[in-house]
């Protein structure tokens, strides 16, 4: 856990007729082991214009600023599109690769070679933006990502349009410590709904688990409503998908979903199924379990639409513009979803599925033992680290156990007053922004009185 997730950042981007935007980042992460995740909203009457809803998100340098790039086809209308954005910085036990591939108005397939992974530890996450074209076919950016072996990723799309398209995609891999990842694929025909299981898997704790989506639109009808599908864990074993048939769409589609689940603290998860049907509203607000925002971050539980958009699958009769959801924490307990609304959605069965996901940020602590030679007097304590980690908190604690059953004489951060030649042990909570497992340590001391030059080094 130590070494598992950093930092998370929520930054925004609009898009507008620019085409491109840097949005900068205010935490010093390192970009290269950074992972940007977005939700999305039109704001005025977008008429169905589909290729502007979709953006890449490329991790850059930024003149010494590590931040953010959103690239997309420049807005076709006179409205705006808004980007929610969460970044997370991941530590040195995840490695990250990533890369770029075009497909061209002929390609259904985008094959990229990779470093081999271990597919039990892997997961793929995209964005895409169209380009070179006026195309509005977003069918032809909805793809179902695999590893097509330990070496190589796989994109595979309908083609219809054919509009090109650039997919900016990310390769996570944990050492095995802080997650595993299981992959599901299944199809749909032209007229099933669902909700269908997926396919079962291997047993996971529904609250540490979380799920990032892919799928390849079988639709050529340029039907929205026909193509998108949500997902969710219904029980420990299976995955469920559920999409709505209100027309004729034209083919089958394929889902490729990574389960990623954890057996330790690394992560919590919530699941919402927030109903949105409303003739007015354009914002609905959801009450979760209380978390603590800065280390939180909000996942649709949807294909991606043109690489990782928030359309309702369960939606009926409804213009694109009107089922794009993005979603923000409004406070520790609630999450709101805003869209657009120049649709009577009312009765429309429009559900949204997000999962809430909290990670534990890493942290190095340790129990130090040792005996007190001092007289009876006040222990003050100090540590000295290297400017990578600092110092949270420190617990006096009994020599009474081992390291989990040992008992607490204080609070913590609260000193303590013992006799001379007593045995205890100090607990110190240090926060690392790298490896905090190889930094340096010493535990240092000095008697009441004394000045804070004065810290002696307890001898090891």
């Amino acid at each position: 856990m130590a070494n598992f997730v950093v930092s998370v950042e929520k930054i925004q981007a609009t898009l507008t007729a620019a085409g491109s935007t840097t949005v900068d980042l205010s935490k010093s992460q390192d970009e290269a082991k950074c992972v940007p995740f977005y939700t999305h909203k039109f704001t005025v009457d977008g008429s169905d214009v589909r290729h502007n809803n979709a953006a890449s998100l490329t991790m850059v340098d930024n003149s010494g600023t590590p931040a953010v790039q959103v690239d997309w086809f420049p807005i076709a209308t006179t409205g705006t599109i808004v980007l929610e954005i969460f970044v997370v910085e991941f530590g040195s036990n995840i490695t990250i690769q990533t890369g770029l591939i075009n497909f061209t108005d002929a390609g259904s397939t985008g094959v990229d070679t990779i470093t081999a992974v271990v597919l039990d530890n892997s997961f793929i996450h995209f964005t895409a933006e169209a380009v070179g074209t006026t195309n509005d076919d977003f069918e032809d950016a909805c793809c179902q990502a695999s590893f097509n072996s330990t070496t190589q990723v796989q994109f595979e799309r309908l083609n219809v349009g054919p509009p090109e398209w650039d997919i900016r995609y990310y390769v996570v891999e944990s050492d095995g410590t802080d997650f595993t990842t299981e992959y599901v694929e299944d199809s749909w025909t032209s007229s099933e709904t669902g909700p269908t299981v997926a396919g079962t898997i291997t047993a996971v704790t529904l609250a540490k688990a979380f799920l990032i989506c892919t799928y390849e639109s079988g639709d050529a009808g340029d039907d929205a409503r026909e193509s998108i599908v949500n997902h969710a864990l219904t029980s420990t074993t299976e995955l469920t998908w559920y999409r709505n048939h209100d027309g004729t769409p034209a083919g089958d589609g394929t889902i490729g979903v990574w389960v990623v689940s954890t057996t330790g603290t690394e992560f919590s998860v919530e699941r919402v199924a927030a109903d949105v049907d409303d003739a007015t509203n354009t914002t609905f607000t959801e009450t979760i379990t209380e978390i603590d925002q800065t280390k939180a971050i909000l996942l649709h539980s949807h294909g991606q639409m043109a690489a990782a958009h928030p359309i309702s699958s369960e939606a009926s009769g409804l213009p694109v513009d009107n089922m794009m959801n993005s979603l923000v924490f409004a406070s520790d307990t609630s999450v709101t979803l805003s869209r657009l609304d120049t649709a009577d959605i009312s009765g429309a069965n429009n559900i949204v599925r997000f999962e809430v996901v909290e990670f534990e940020l890493e942290s190095a602590v340790q129990d130090i033992e040792g005996s007190i030679l001092t007289d009876a007097d006040t222990l003050n304590h100090g540590v000295i680290a290297r400017k990578a980690c600092d110092q949270e908190g420190f617990r006096w604690r009994n020599d009474d156990g081992n390291e989990a059953a040992a008992t607490f004489r204080q609070a913590q951060d609260v000193d303590e007053t013992v006799a001379s030649e007593t045995t205890l042990r100090l607990r110190v909570l240090v926060d690392g922004l790298d490896d905090p497992d190889a930094e340096s340590y010493q535990l240092e001391y000095k008697e009441t009185g004394d000045a804070d030059t004065e810290f002696r080094v307890v001898p090891v």
